[in-house]
């Protein structure tokens, strides 16, 4: 499986056209009302994603919000709120969503505009608007089961929990010279301001609010049986999510709030059981259980260590103490490598890698402990 971190997309404005004059006459082009408004578009324009996230086919609907830059003015809405807009996937394009009979077009003047984004959205959603003018917090509310820790499966070959549905993002401005990503929200107005005029088209590079968590099993050739796996527990006192759906996503910088155990972590359980069980044979790379994760910082109290315990060939082995870095941290896709031999469990390496990245970054750690 091949991560990637980022979704590309690009917004661009509906076309304006000058009025011609008669045959043999130049065209005669009206003065340019500096109110009049322009409609920001979204459209798609690069998509470079895996199953872990969402893809241009996954994406049925974004959320837009637009705040003024300058809390003087209230074009947008009076700071710190400001106008939604939901777009929605229509003939391979993104247009405005029409909800309850309310068109959802944001329109731009020659006040300036900071754009936020979110993914995923419904006719339900929508951002709160909190703090001041000065300091305003906006979020969108994190639903509870997306990320399922237990789950059962009778297909051994879709071993990757992940729901594109549930890959919680926000958007910051993306610069399409140098192909980076900002830190920052971007700006757009009309394209009409007498300076410093930002225009209608913006570039979004939408991050993960969430992490991805892979357990990869290889069989060692010391290990005389088949090796059929039939299921995984990793156990880890870490910060989750509300179980009533509270927890809340940053539509600045993607961090999560009121989270269980968000400074001392609460025992999980990631629990895979595999009806019939799933062979790990000598001659492949291995069988990766994939998932989502709630990032923690470094320093969050009693996540240093976890448990690994596997249901193998009928036979329950035991990985004590599984140490890693102690902290995860959005975006990125941690691999914890487990070895199985004749004698135990053998931890035979910590990978973490950026979710656009194939190999960087890379720690290693190696530990051994036997049944």
């Amino acid at each position: 499986m091949k991560p990637y971190r980022y979704l590309l997309l690009t917004t661009v404005s509906l076309s304006l056209f000058a009025c011609g004059g008669e045959d043999g006459e130049d065209p005669i082009v009206p003065p340019v009302d500096p109110d009049t408004p322009v409609a920001l578009s979204p459209q798609i324009a690069s998509v470079a994603l895996t199953k872990a996230t969402a893809t241009s086919g996954d994406i049925k609907a974004i959320g837009l919000y637009a705040v003024n830059n300058e809390t003087s003015e209230n074009h947008y809405g009076t700071s710190p709120q400001g106008t939604y807009g939901q777009y929605t996937l229509q003939e391979g394009s993104l247009k405005p969503a029409t909800i309850n009979g309310k068109d959802q077009t944001i329109w731009l003047s020659t006040q300036q505009a900071i754009v936020y984004s979110c993914y995923p959205v419904t006719d339900a959603t929508t951002i709160t608007a909190a703090g001041n003018a000065s300091s305003p917090v906006y979020t969108i509310p994190v639903r509870a089961n997306a990320i399922v820790y237990s789950n059962t499966v009778t297909n051994a070959s879709s071993l990757d929990f992940t729901v594109p549905g549930n890959d919680y993002m926000y958007g910051v401005a993306y610069n399409t010279s140098t192909n980076t990503f900002g830190t920052t929200q971007p700006i757009a107005d009309n394209g009409h301001r007498a300076s410093d005029s930002k225009g209608e088209k913006i570039n979004l590079g939408l991050k993960h609010a969430f992490c991805l968590v892979s357990l990869k099993f290889k069989k060692h050739t010391d290990y005389a049986g088949p090796c059929n796996l039939t299921k995984i527990t990793y156990s880890r006192p870490i910060p989750t999510l509300q179980t009533n759906g509270t927890t809340t996503m940053s539509l600045k910088d993607g961090a999560l709030g009121n989270l269980t155990g968000a400074k001392a972590g609460t025992l999980v359980k990631y629990e895979y059981t595999v009806n019939g069980g799933v062979t790990v044979a000598a001659t492949t790379d291995g069988i990766e259980f994939i998932n989502y994760g709630v990032p923690f910082p470094s320093g969050t109290a009693n996540v240093t260590a976890a448990t690994l315990t596997v249901v193998v060939d009928g036979k329950e082995m035991k990985l004590d103490t599984i140490t890693d870095g102690g902290e995860w941290s959005a975006g990125n896709k941690y691999t914890y490598t487990i070895s199985i031999h004749g004698t135990g469990l053998k931890l035979d390496g910590f990978n973490v890698v950026g979710w656009t990245n194939e190999s960087s970054d890379n720690t290693s750690r190696s530990e051994e402990r036997r049944v």
